[in-house]
């Protein structure tokens, strides 16, 4: 969703990489069609590479001396990282600028930052665009994402405190609510729509085996119901009722913005004869998103088909889509699954919300959370007064630094300092790797 907001595309479409496993070489026919493409591609910029492995990094890199036919860097382009290391890392895997995991060779020679990432220049944004009109909000985030909640000052502590509400029913009906583990999320989102007024419909997945040995197949159709959202991509049961808050589970048009992360709410249904549903009706708060979708519908659409109970014009029809899933990856069959594309969404997992931006945000805070998730939830939001607090009476309740003397809390400080390998790495590339800046408009003090 992140690549949409800025009409760009995900890495793993761009250069067709792996979701999972190892890179594989392109085919001969697939080379040639990727060649065309970027036959003029000079320079990439990728962002939120906070999220971007060591491992994703060289992936790249190997594609695109692939795709350019050289051992050149980056197939001899340019590339510039954008991205802010206070936000979360790589899931199961090491930072950017680590080596690689099971890289055997590096840990012989003891090195700490891989040979791609030393060929990078650092240079530093201090401009904080998404609280841009709350600057005050803004310090506070940048003192929290580098030294954690006790490094806030008594003004900052008084300025969260400020946004906790004790009655979460109170909280805007739009606000986002961010969990740390997708069991609380679903926990949440059961409950959030089990409350909300009208008639819930569900869709349950159609499951089919296909391909040889149908038999073998049919022994894990019972096992189907609780598999794993990551290896069905579709959900087996999905919960439907109008006016709540649903999210896309996969890509269905990158270009379109109906992509995985994409959030909207459900307005309609269409159902079959048998009163089944086939096709639901969202409205994304970005009109962009389904615009393309909307108009190939509305140009297909008989005069006779017309339902003057929907809004055309903002409403994307989402239709039941159909995915193969290889249960065992020697196997030769695979269950086909027939569902539609979303989960619940009234509430998102803080790894989920990375690189998104709300109007309100509401956050539990009686959750264990890190440095690093607290961050990033609460920078979601783009102001103070969008952001909703709940679970304690304060951000600091509990906090074993709360007996600590001002010297101490320093001290402490410090101690996380040197053992936190990203400060390290950002001090490393500021002292050896600052870029030489030969452009005015890159300077603080441009006018």
């Amino acid at each position: 969703m992140a690549a949409f907001n800025v009409n760009a595309v995900t890495l793993h479409c761009a250069f067709h990489l792996p979701l999972q496993g190892d890179l594989k070489p392109l085919s001969e026919n697939k080379l040639k069609e990727v060649r065309e493409t970027y036959k003029r591609l000079k320079f990439i910029i990728i962002d939120e590479i906070s999220l971007v492995s060591a491992s994703r990094l060289f992936d790249i890199n190997n594609r695109l001396q692939q795709i350019f036919n050289n051992e050149l860097s980056f197939g001899g382009l340019s590339v510039l990282l954008v991205g802010d290391f206070k936000q979360l890392q790589p899931v199961n895997d090491n930072w950017i600028f680590q080596n690689r995991k099971n890289n055997v060779y590096a840990q012989i020679l003891n090195e700490k930052v891989n040979s791609l990432w030393l060929e990078f220049k650092y240079f530093e944004l201090t401009e904080i665009m998404r609280q841009r009109n709350d600057i005050e909000f803004a310090d506070l985030l940048n003192t929290l994402g580098f030294d954690g909640l006790i490094a806030l000052n008594n003004r900052q502590v008084q300025l969260l405190d400020s946004r906790i509400v004790n009655d979460t029913s109170k909280i805007p009906k739009e606000t986002v609510f961010l969990f740390h583990s997708n069991k609380s999320v679903g926990e949440f989102n059961n409950t959030r729509l089990d409350s909300l007024p009208g008639e819930l419909i569900t869709s349950v997945a159609k499951d089919e085996p296909k391909g040889k040995d149908k038999e073998k197949a049919s022994r894990f159709m019972i096992h189907l119901p609780n598999i794993d959202l990551k290896k069905s991509v579709l959900p087996y049961i999905v919960r439907l009722k109008l006016s709540a808050k649903y999210m896309v589970v996969m890509n269905i048009n990158v270009t379109d913005g109906i992509v995985n992360g994409s959030v909207g709410t459900l307005r309609n249904i269409d159902y079959d004869a048998a009163r089944k549903p086939i096709r639901i009706w969202l409205q994304f708060p970005d009109r962009n998103v389904g615009k393309v979708l909307r108009r190939d519908y509305m140009q297909t659409l008989k005069d006779s088909d017309y339902d003057s109970t929907i809004n055309y014009e903002f409403w994307t029809p989402i239709p039941l889509n159909v995915v193969h899933m290889k249960i065992q990856q020697t196997s030769k069959w695979h269950i086909e699954r027939k569902q539609f594309p979303v989960v619940e969404c009234e509430a998102l997992t803080i790894h989920k919300s990375q690189g998104q931006t709300y109007q309100n945000v509401a956050l539990d805070i009686s959750q264990q959370l890190t440095k690093n998730l607290l961050y990033v939830a609460l920078s979601r939001v783009t102001s103070l007064r969008g952001l909703y607090l709940y679970g304690k009476s304060s951000v600091h309740q509990g906090a074993s630094y709360l007996r600590k003397t001002n010297r101490e809390k320093q001290d402490m400080i410090k101690q996380a300092r040197a053992c936190n390998i990203v400060m390290q790495e950002i001090d490393r590339m500021k002292r050896d790797s600052l870029l030489d800046n030969k452009f005015d408009f890159l300077n603080d003090d441009y006018q």
